[in-house]
């Protein structure tokens, strides 16, 4: 659906922000790219959506150069889905919706009935629908990024790129996000998903990339990828990825620890 090959970007000349960045999605694949800050993760996703032009390298959009698609039919094959902020004026979350059929509409022309059996489906799969009439900006954070969703799948496109969705998210908001995310994967969208957490990738992802300096350090899955020793380096700061056992089913699961104190000779960490 989505391979990028050896994507460069750069600011100002001789300043490279990305370096032979590659990687790819298949159907179903929900990738986590993990990163510190001013390491190149949005400059990346401006890439994608057609923002800003790579100096270098290409961008495969089911098997279509990307360079040589108009940014309508660029929507129509990739979605984004940004962090939940509020809107300067004061639509219906429904309205926020219907914005994303734009690419499917002729210039000028007002959202028609398969627009809005869209955007009905959309909200309906996330069970959302109560939200139609409700101003946007008076909706909680989870509200407000369900609703970024359910435009992103009005947008029918198969690819969504998901800014940090579980920022500034209560826990039990950030546990629906990350249920969602699984959801669409399962029903075939391919999900590129930016996150300051890499606890993500073992709960809602199968493929990983660490980004740093521009550079992709590794990629691959969780298990491969996500390690105390990857992490530690990738953030600059010492971090242990443990598995435990959840009491009440037996399962396994793999977390990931920032060691806060450290004294002792580690004896005193944790």
């Amino acid at each position: 659906m989505l391979k990028v090959e050896n994507l460069q970007y750069s600011y100002v000349r001789d300043q490279m922000v990305l370096r032979d960045v590659s990687l790819g999605l298949k159907c179903h694949d929900v990738l986590c790219l993990l990163g510190p800050n001013g390491t190149g993760k949005t400059t990346l996703l401006r890439c994608l959506l057609g923002l800003l032009k790579p100096s270098g390298g290409r961008i495969i959009l089911d098997g279509q150069d990307m360079t040589a698609m108009s940014l309508r039919a660029r929507a129509k094959y990739l979605a984004y889905v940004p962090q939940a902020s509020s809107m300067a004026f004061p639509y219906e979350s429904e309205e926020i919706v219907l914005m994303g059929r734009i690419a499917h509409q002729r210039v000028g022309a007002s959202p028609g009935k398969a627009d809005r059996r869209a955007c009905r489906e959309a909200m309906e799969s996330l069970g959302i629908s109560h939200l139609r009439r409700k101003l946007f900006n008076r909706l909680s954070g989870g509200e407000r990024q369900m609703v970024l969703v359910a435009r992103a799948m009005a947008q029918q496109a198969q690819i969504l790129a998901m800014d940090e969705p579980t920022a500034n998210l209560d826990y039990g908001n950030q546990v629906k996000i990350l249920r969602l995310v699984h959801h669409l994967s399962e029903q075939g969208y391919s999900i590129l998903l930016v996150t300051h957490f890499p606890d993500h990738a073992f709960l809602a992802c199968n493929q990983v990339a660490l980004m740093k300096d521009g550079v992709v350090k590794a990629r691959g899955s969780p298990e491969a990828v996500v390690t105390s020793e990857s992490l530690s380096s990738l953030y600059g700061t010492d971090v242990s990825v443990a598995e435990t056992t959840l009491c009440d089913c037996g399962m396994k699961a793999k977390v990931c620890v920032p060691l806060i104190r450290n004294g002792d000779n580690g004896k005193d960490q944790g």
